[in-house]
This record gives structure tokens, C-alpha cells and sequence, in this order.
């Protein structure tokens, strides 16, 4: 599954809707701001209301932002997605997505929504799909944050919200640890897990491993 993206901070957000009509999709919400996870404060999601579930699965929602868990149906929109060779660059040590590996993924994250309440949501920027974002589990019982982005969106700081959006879900699922891996010259990546709080804890074979442990 995709290792690292690029972005760097959001300087521009819609303004924030209604709270009578957050109700009718109630959502949690992540407010641009500062992205560090390390201090909650900065993130600004509240317990309780702001809680929205799609067929049992949460719907995430942030300033600019609404994630949705990606499903089968998703299958070919990913796999263009995933295929362009801005993205891949980085991701599945730059190798050909095939429909067929997609659909596992897709099947892996299902499973895990199913089972812990996490896997992969699509990033949409009002109707435009502009990335993917999620929480993927190991066979060890480890914990990945991974994520994509849309090269038209690189330097959008849409990644930072995302994953904001995501860790806090990963926290609220009772997680005491996140990993986030990169390769060596991801340095738009590196950047990121830094936002983000992420501690290193070295690595090995071109890839560098970071720890983020939630509040």
C-alpha cells in the first residue's frame, strides 16, 4: 500500500457551514489551523455530535474536505488515481497498480472498517476526488497511516487535513501508535510527518519510519 505523498500547509478554506446543516450530515470536523497532532488544541474536533456514519462507517469532514471509506465501486477512479507517475512515484515502489491488487486493498480496507472501525476513505474537494487517505493494519497488528494525492493538489495542505482527520479517528479507536513510512527522497513526505508530530525511529532499505502516538 502507498507509502508517503507530498504537501505542504492550506492557506485558504471555504467558510464554515451552518452548524443546522452539519447536523443534517453530522460529521466530525477538523478546522485548518496549525496541523500539529501532537497538540490536540491545534486540531479542534469535538467528541460527541460531530460523530457521522455511512452505513456503519464514519464520513469524515474537514474545512475543505469530505472523506468517504473507499469501496469496490471505487475500483477504477483508484487505480487511474494511484497509476499516474507523479503518484506512484513513491508508491508501490513505482510499479504498475492492477485492478486486480487495487481490489485487494480495497477488500483489505473493508475488512478493517468492518473490524476496527478503519481503513481507507477517497478525499473529496467538493465533487472532485482528489486523493486517499486512511489508516492500514498490518499482519503484525501495526498500524499505517498512508495517503495519495492528486498532483494538481501538491501544496495544498489538503494532505495535512486529511490525515489530521484520520489520526484523530485512529485515536478514537483507542490506538496508542501510528506508524508513517516514507522513502529517503520523499522529502515533501518527511515534511509532512513532521506536521503531523511523527517521531522517527530510523529505518532501513530507502525507507524511513515515523511513530505518531496519539494523545
Amino acid at each position: 500500500m502507498p507509502r508517503g505523498a507530498l504537501l505542504l500547509p492550506s492557506v485558504t478554506s471555504d467558510p464554515p457551514r451552518p452548524h443546522a446543516e452539519r447536523c443534517t450530515h453530522p460529521r466530525w470536523r477538523v478546522p485548518l489551523g496549525r496541523p500539529s497532532y501532537s497538540d490536540r488544541s491545534s486540531i479542534g474536533l469535538r467528541d460527541g455530535d460531530d460523530t457521522c456514519f455511512l452505513d456503519g462507517v464514519t464520513v469524515l469532514r474537514t474545512n475543505r474536505l469530505e472523506l468517504l471509506p473507499a469501496s469496490q465501486a471505487d475500483l477504477d477512479i483508484l487505480v487511474a488515481h494511484w497509476n499516474q507517475p507523479e503518484v506512484r512515484q513513491y508508491l508501490f515502489d513505482d510499479r504498475e497498480v492492477s485492478a486486480e491488487l487495487a481490489a485487494t486493498i480495497l477488500a483489505d480496507s473493508a475488512d478493517d472498517f468492518t473490524e476496527h472501525g478503519y481503513g481507507l476513505w477517497k478525499a473529496y474537494l467538493r465533487d472532485e476526488l482528489v486523493g486517499v487517505c486512511g489508516l492500514r493494519r498490518h499482519d503484525s497488528g501495526q498500524v499505517e497511516i498512508v495517503y495519495s494525492l492528486e498532483p494538481a493538489r501538491w501544496g495544498s495542505g489538503l494532505a495535512t487535513e486529511a490525515a489530521l482527520a484520520v489520526l484523530e479517528t485512529g485515536r478514537r479507536a483507542g490506538l496508542k501508535e501510528i506508524l508513517l513510512e516514507t522513502d529517503e527522497g520523499n522529502v515533501a513526505s518527511q515534511r509532512l510527518a513532521r506536521r503531523l508530530g511523527a517521531v522517527p525511529r530510523g529505518g532501513a532499505d530507502g525507507i524511513l519510519q515515523y511513530v505518531i502516538s496519539p494523545p
